[in-house]
């Protein structure tokens, strides 16, 4: 049986009836709720992300959780019928930030998680997440009242919140530098362990990105597809941008070409094994057409067995793996020493978790990160910039104290 680690040992010690393991990638979260879970005569409810269910079932025959004592179920299915769920006596709630963050319960998922713990008093709590701080300082309150603590909504409110009037609206803005005092926050309420701190991580290795031209269709493109609308330019730029423009009812998909394409092809004459990241799943056939000769495994959300193609790139000396940036959950890619974003997802979650399919606690390993942008003023280059700002609450919520 594989050993426990000394900060999974420490939290089973002080066994919380409710708390958070914000604990990054790769830190043995679900082996850490199981055995949390079977401290005492309970019964569990666990709720996970669809691509996590099947994971979630052999991890729980692998480490003898009472199958008759435990309904593990998706957060799509919990939120239609929790109503309907009979009473548990703990809750595990996996990738908690999925849904269940939602700012001021505004989400049906974040209603019905409240609503179940408040009407079946639920005594035990646990919820498992490496980025907590998605999109609001909400996202934090949402945290604490789950696992008990309640807070003065009002007082919070000011504390965190501008209040800027636009026209006879008043619209909630997040004060600058909240990070430091949010992290401050979740180490109060919450088990907060980097992997870095408990065992000797091999280096991660993220280098400066790589800026490549606009090849002169992609030039006209952008051109002949100017939106008024700010959201449709900027999306349809970053497409054209990865050489792909989807289309509509009304207009068939395009390809372009894109220099970015160049580098790939050599990376992979280089590297034996790479992962190729990438925000569109056009983009991802474009690819995938272009590099048959290397029947590369494709990793998105039409892929129901994640792992089956884990396993096959896992065991293969030579492999290919695209990736689709927002299916950044349920496998585990550790002997890949090369992670290419040709192009990134506009969610920092997505990007830290995705980084963590790299690493993980029983087989750690170093993972070189590349980064292949637009150049100039380009959307790239604006997506980058933002994921990269989200850094900050990573960065405090995981700072030694003093």
């Amino acid at each position: 049986m594989q050993r426990l680690f000394k900060h999974q040992k420490a939290f089973l010690k002080e066994n919380p009836n409710k708390t958070t393991l914000v604990w990054s990638c790769g830190t043995g979260k679900t082996r850490a709720a199981i055995e949390w879970a079977k401290q005492g005569a309970y019964s569990s409810l666990i709720i996970c992300p669809k691509a996590l269910k099947t994971n979630w079932i052999r991890e729980a025959e692998t480490w003898a959780l009472n199958p008759l004592r435990v309904l593990i179920m998706t957060k799509e299915d919990f939120r239609t019928s929790h109503k309907a769920i009979p009473s548990y006596d703990q809750i595990i709630v996996d990738e908690v930030h999925n849904g269940f963050l939602t700012p001021l319960f505004k989400s049906q998922m974040s209603k019905a998680l409240r609503g179940y713990i408040k009407v079946h008093k639920v005594p035990r709590v646990l919820l498992l997440s490496a980025t907590v701080y998605t999109s609001s300082p909400w996202n934090i309150f949402n945290l604490a009242h789950y696992t008990g603590h309640e807070w003065n909504y009002r007082k919070f409110d000011w504390e965190f919140f501008d209040h800027i009037r636009m026209g006879l609206r008043l619209i909630p803005v997040a004060k600058k530098g909240s990070e430091v005092k949010l992290a401050k926050l979740v180490k109060q309420i919450a088990s907060v362990v980097n992997i870095a701190d408990v065992m000797d991580v091999p280096l991660q290795n993220h280098t400066v990105p790589e800026l490549f031209s606009l090849t002169k269709e992609q030039v006209r493109a952008i051109a002949d597809n100017y939106n008024p609308v700010p959201i449709v330019r900027y999306t349809k730029q970053h497409e054209i941008e990865q050489g792909v423009l989807i289309g509509n009812e009304f207009e068939p998909s395009q390809t372009f070409h894109s220099d970015k394409v160049d580098r790939i092809l050599s990376l992979i004459e280089e590297n034996a094994k790479i992962a190729l990241v990438c925000r569109y799943n056009l983009q991802i056939d474009a690819l995938a057409l272009l590099l048959k000769e290397y029947n590369p495994l494709i990793i998105r959300g039409d892929v129901k067995d994640r792992d089956a193609v884990c396993l096959a790139a896992e065991k293969a000396e030579r492999a290919v793996v695209l990736i689709q940036a927002d299916s950044s959950m349920g496998y585990q890619l550790p002997s890949f020493p090369l992670c290419v974003f040709v192009s990134m997802s506009y969610s920092y979650t997505n990007f830290e978790q995705m980084c963590g399919r790299f690493l993980r606690m029983d087989k750690p390993s170093s993972t070189t990160f590349l980064y292949l942008l637009t150049d100039g003023d380009s959307i790239d280059n604006a997506v980058y910039s933002a994921v990269k700002r989200k850094e900050d609450f990573k960065i405090e919520l995981y700072a030694k104290n003093a």
